[in-house]
């Protein structure tokens, strides 16, 4: 993997560049030096470069405030500069190159161990000097002054030269570090030298002066007096030092004020971003795109330091937005909506009151905007936006996307960036997704560096920003007392989140069996449970049955009943009273639980409806010694939420059951034949089977109702549908089409067992005699027809039509074997009365 700050391969050839042209020329200068130059000259020579060596131990300082966002700004110069000018007026060009180069090696090594910068700080210096050299030489030769004459020249004749030297000298010196800066970090070059060099420049001028004065000084008064004057100079000197040291002390005071602000910022920042779903590392990995952007659309120091900043606090706005609009799981409605996109707007209002030195509100206010204008909250289109919010738009929504979040799944980096430039033309800029897409394996390596130096997280282990890249990058979080501090935030977010979903989904579920699920499924999220039950009363008995349990060991618990006022959980439903951090052994033996199950604690919480015990919440665990408070009062909030789902499942269920019943015979009625019909034939349809129709009708019902009544009616439909019921298989549908009237529907069934069923039934309900109150008794018979279906293209109308015509053909056989046994006086007459 390619190393954050690693040297470019152009920097590279640029910096080898510099260290053989420097180089050539430094040696050149000195062979120069030692070949046309006097013992005397070359011992003034070599007091002059230990002067320049030993000055620039101790340089001056001019410490420029840094910002909330960016570092302070030191520039540093010393008299080693004007020395090294000094030497060319009096001893040429040779002497000043030599001594600048060995004071530029000399300083460097104090400061960078790397011998490649060493050796290309000395050849920066040589070049430096030598190209200011001649320049010096041109000019003085213009002006036809002689460049050697040493102290015979005017000082005053020397200013323009000069300034003229060190102009070239101060651009040549600050281009070559611009260039080499700039291709180590793929910055732009003008951008490099104006952020970073333009102002170390203007430094030298001064220094021009001082070499000017210094000669000056020399040619009037001559060594001995320059030497009595350094005592002042050096007064003069720490005097400034001192006073520069009292500046930096109050700039220091000021960045750390600045730092602290900057640190309030972005804790509040980190809060509201886990608060509205994000993790903790999202703000920090969008910084690491908008500033790669940043760097590849040559933006401008001030718009980089705003995109930084407005990574961090672009959703401050968010505290204006319901905690209910921020967790809801499903699609917000156009109310919702418009209320979640007022964050942009108080966003920019509240950092409008905070006074950035670069342009942080437009970035913040217009981050949600759309390239195709569909954006808010002004609905800027194409170039209208801003072109740092378009770059924090791609950034930030690539990393949303790629994070879980409450209502959607996170995408894999291949489905994001197909996503992204699926998007491109109508959310995002094309052209910023095009460099962002191009450049992402480099922001992703430079997130995984970010990753390793914030969790130890070996980066150089992880393959490609594909893959384990992109499993570590969620991984960089905070440490100690503050990543707990937002972990109690993230907490009562998710839970949050849960109570909604909770109330969403289990207020729309109406099966009861789906209610204690979710509900079991979702306490299981937010409170340790080894086992949870829910158990409810039974209408027949005074007891409590298991309803439903999620967890380890759920067969022991199936259908298990207790009675109310046994064991932990009928105490609780008995007093409608909470049994926290309950011993589980009194449970463990009321629902006759194996010997094998066993826990360490247990919460116990009573489920009421208003003023109505409706049963009790069991929770069990081998985790905990004991419950908290926080999980106490968490279960006590679900279960409120509980009480009022369970009661409306159970009314709905008996809603359902009355809709779908005949009240005379407990058998489906006509609904449920239509809805079981749909059912088979579906089935019948999709598996390729047939299923069987009966359709059976009483033979002598109405002459039961005439003659006896319709009590005995009643009575007599409800014996002889208990009859059918016992003949029929659990897996067959019987219900009470109308009258005396009844329909079984028979999935996947053989001929002969339709046979076999259908006499069982004739010979059940022939020989089924019915005792009336009044001690008259009832017999009859049944006729059934049979219709067969494969499920495909049949109605039910057209189905009971068919069994009709069977039904009453059997009738008829019945009718015509009755008068024969009535011609041969064998008749049992029908009703058959009590004998007085």
């Amino acid at each position: 993997m390619e190393k954050k700050n690693a040297p470019t391969y152009q920097s590279q050839v640029f910096q080898w560049a510099v260290i053989v042209c420097g180089g050539v020329v430094w040696l050149g200068c000195l062979v120069q030096l030692l070949l046309h130059s006097t013992a005397s000259t070359l011992f003034e020579i070599t007091l002059f470069t230990v002067s320049v060596v030993m000055v620039s131990f101790k340089p001056v300082y001019i410490t420029t405030p840094g910002n909330s966002f960016s570092h302070k700004r030191q520039l540093s110069f010393s008299l080693s500069d004007p020395l090294t000018f000094l030497m060319l007026v009096l001893y040429g060009p040779a002497a000043a190159v030599t001594a600048a180069g060995i004071d530029g090696l000399i300083a460097s090594m104090r400061t960078v161990k790397r011998w490649q910068s060493n050796v290309f700080t000395l050849g920066m210096m040589a070049v430096s000097i030598f190209g200011g050299a001649y320049t010096y030489l041109a000019i003085m030769r213009y002006q036809s002054l002689d460049p050697f004459a040493g102290l015979r020249q005017s000082a005053l004749r020397l200013v323009l030269p000069l300034f003229a030297m060190a102009a070239v000298y101060c651009l040549i010196n600050s281009w070559t570090a611009a260039i080499l800066l700039a291709l180590r970090y793929r910055r732009n070059i003008l951008q490099q030298w104006v952020d970073n060099h333009l102002w170390v420049n203007v430094m030298y001028f001064p220094l021009v002066i001082v070499a000017v004065v210094l000669y000056f000084c020399l040619q009037q008064f001559g060594w001995i007096s320059v030497i009595s004057g350094v005592p002042a100079l050096l007064l003069i000197y720490f005097s400034y030092e001192q006073y520069n040291k009292k500046v930096e002390e109050k700039i220091r005071k000021i960045e750390e004020m600045n730092g602290l602000n900057l640190a309030a910022v972005r804790s509040l920042a980190l809060a509201i971003d886990v608060r509205s779903g994000a993790t903790t590392g999202h703000a920090e990995r969008v910084k690491i795109y908008v500033r790669g952007l940043a760097r590849l659309f040559n933006l401008s120091e001030l718009e980089t330091q705003a995109l930084e900043a407005g990574a961090m606090l672009r959703d401050v706005g968010m505290l204006a937005v319901p905690d209910h609009i921020l967790t809801k799981p499903g699609h917000l409605t156009p109310a919702e909506f418009e209320k979640m996109k007022m964050h942009a707007t108080v966003g920019a209002e509240i950092l409008s009151q905070i006074n950035f030195p670069y342009p942080v509100v437009p970035i913040v206010r217009h981050h949600h905007e759309r390239w195709d204008g569909e954006g808010y909250p002004d609905g800027l289109k194409g170039e209208e936006i801003p072109i740092t919010a378009r770059i924090l738009s791609v950034a930030d929504c690539f990393d949303a996307a790629r994070e879980n979040r409450h209502h959607r799944n996170a995408m894999s980096l291949e489905r994001a960036v197909t996503w992204l430039r699926e998007s491109a033309g109508k959310h995002f800029d094309p052209e910023v997704v095009e460099v962002f897409i191009k450049h992402l394996p480099e922001f992703e390596s430079e997130i995984a560096s970010w990753v390793q130096s914030r969790q130890g997280v070996q980066a150089d282990s992880l393959n490609t920003p594909a893959g384990k890249i992109a499993e570590a990058r969620n991984q960089a979080e905070p440490e100690g007392n503050y990543a707990k501090s937002l972990e109690q935030i993230s907490g009562a977010h998710r839970e949050v989140v849960m109570l909604y979903e909770l109330a969403q989904t289990v207020g729309r579920s109406l099966s009861l069996q789906d209610t204690l699920t979710v509900l079991l499924t979702r306490i299981g999220e937010l409170v340790p449970a080894t086992t949870s039950a829910v158990l409810l009363k039974e209408k027949e008995s005074d007891a409590l049955k298991i309803a439903q349990a999620l967890g380890e060991q759920t067969e022991a618990f199936h259908q298990r009943v207790v009675g109310t006022g046994k064991g932990n959980v009928g105490w609780v439903f008995a007093n409608q009273t909470p049994m926290l951090n309950a011993k589980p052994q009194p449970d463990i033996k009321a629902l006759h639980l194996p010997a094998n199950v066993n826990y360490k604690t247990s919460l116990i919480i009573p489920l009421t409806k208003e003023n109505e015990t409706l049963g009790t919440l069991a929770l069990y665990t081998n985790e905990l010694e004991q419950y908290s408070s926080e999980h106490i009062r968490i279960v006590e909030a679900i279960a409120k939420l509980a009480g009022d789902a369970i009661a409306n499942a159970l009314h709905y269920e008996e809603t359902e059951a009355t809709a779908y019943t005949d009240r005379l015979t407990g058998l489906p009625n006509l609904r449920a034949i239509l809805r079981a019909f749909d059912t088979e034939t579906n089935r019948a349809r999709r598996t390729n089977q047939t299923f069987t129709f009966l359709m059976m009708d009483l033979d002598g019902f109405k002459k039961i109702n005439d003659t006896l009544g319709h009590h005995a009616g009643d009575l007599f439909l409800k014996e002889i549908s208990k009859q059918i019921k016992a003949h029929v298989r659990t897996t067959d549908f019987l219900g009470r089409y109308a009258g005396d009237e009844f329909v079984a529907i028979l999935p996947n069934t053989k001929r002969q067992e339709i046979a076999e069923m259908i006499a069982r039934i004739k010979h059940a309900v022939d020989n089924h005699v019915v005792t009336t109150e009044d001690g008259k008794i009832a017999r009859g018979g049944i006729s059934i027809g049979v219709a067969e279906c494969d499920g495909n293209e049949v109605t039910l109308e057209e189905l009971m039509s068919k069994a009709d015509s069977a039904m009453y053909a059997d009738k008829a056989e019945r009718k015509r074997r009755q008068a024969i046994l009535q011609n041969n006086d064998q008749v049992i007459p029908f009703p058959i009365r009590k004998p007085a």
